[in-house]
């Protein structure tokens, strides 16, 4: 959506996989470190931000951000869990794009329909967009004071988009190279996408009130993919039209050449972590995630019967508000409530069957 292309090469950029889990899950685990009872869940996580527009606007507003980006996730889940034991699979999109000022501005030119004559920047953009199916099993080890939970995934790789673009705007017209590697045109029986992934999470309890939790997604992983084209090109572009995929449609090229190649590389991790205070029903929390950028927050939560929470990331700022109750789980979050100008919004919704 926000950037005209995309990524380095396989040893210098990790695949961008759907996160598995959302900060605010650490609220519960902490409260709840016991092994739970037979049950199964059905789990929707959907997520979009960006610090270029707002994602519902029509023209982006001008572009004040040294830095730009553009994050969407979509995330299916079943779930069985028994005891210490938990089974599951998911199939997840996940597409990151990230780039400079310049290539912020070059997306609102395009966006407009045409490049502006009385401009001129230098841009860099990257592309990181992946689909997975996942199949995942966990296994969790508790002692009076922590719990320690393992979760080994195998993965089969449906998608592989990764690449950069970088160059020249000159007046009305673009040069600039590109770097390109992806799945696209490829049949799907011949992408042999596979990998593994490990995670590792822990929850400490100094004392009755106070807990300490930190989990890694992606700590250990490793992707192999066995056919995909990689393209170098220099491209020249006056006129240019963003495809659905966010690359440019169909652009002149002076020059350059496509190649297939097979792939190993690994998986960019993913980092929670939680500080929470609890007494009786109810829970303080500071809390801190890193990706491709770091974040900190601050939670309230009541728990019992009916639980709900409330959580304020600071930078970027954003809102999210849920609840638990008889089974179901939801949650939304935004960063602010005119949709209209909203850049961020985040939704999940689980339901758990007790067996």
């Amino acid at each position: 959506m926000i950037l005209a292309a995309t990524a380095f090469s396989s040893h210098a950029q990790p695949l961008y996989l759907p996160p598995r889990d959302m900060p605010h899950n650490w609220l519960f685990q902490t409260v709840s470190p016991t092994a739970q009872p037979q049950q199964c869940h059905f789990i929707l996580n959907k997520a979009a931000e960006t610090n270029i527009q707002p994602l519902l606007a029509r023209l982006p507003p001008p572009v004040r951000d040294t830095q730009a980006y553009f994050r969407s996730l979509s995330l299916y889940q079943v779930v069985f869990g028994a005891k210490r034991w938990a089974i599951g699979y998911s199939y997840g999109e996940a597409s990151l794009y990230q780039g400079d000022s310049g290539a912020a501005r070059f997306y609102r030119e395009v966006r407009q329909g045409s490049l502006n004559p009385e401009t001129s920047y230098s841009l860099q953009a990257t592309l990181n967009r992946t689909a997975v199916n996942t199949l995942s099993i966990a296994r969790g080890w508790d002692t009076p004071l922590a719990r320690l939970t393992l979760t080994a995934h195998w993965l089969t790789i449906r998608r592989a988009q990764y690449g950069r673009l970088h160059g020249q705007k000159q007046g009305s017209q673009f040069t600039g190279e590109l770097t390109l590697q992806t799945t696209r045109g490829i049949d799907a029986a011949q992408i042999d996408g596979q990998g593994f992934a490990l995670d590792v999470a822990l929850v400490m309890h100094p004392t009755s009130h106070w807990h300490i939790g930190i989990k890694v997604e992606n700590l250990l992983s490793y992707l192999s993919i066995g056919v995909l084209q990689q393209i170098d090109a220099r491209v020249l572009v006056d006129y240019p039209t963003p495809d659905p995929d966010g690359f440019l449609h169909a652009p002149p090229v002076l020059e350059g050449r496509t190649q297939t190649r097979s792939l190993r590389t690994h998986a960019m991790p993913l980092y929670h972590g939680i500080v929470a205070y609890q007494r009786s029903s109810t829970l303080w929390a500071f809390m801190g995630s890193h990706d491709f950028r770091s974040r900190a927050g601050i939670a309230f939560a009541k728990t019992g019967v009916f639980e709900w929470w409330c959580v304020l990331w600071l930078e970027p700022r954003e809102w999210q508000l849920g609840f638990r109750y008889a089974g179901w789980e939801l949650e939304i979050g935004f960063d602010q409530p005119d949709w209209n100008r909203a850049r961020r919004f985040t939704a999940r919704v689980r339901w758990g069957l007790r067996l």
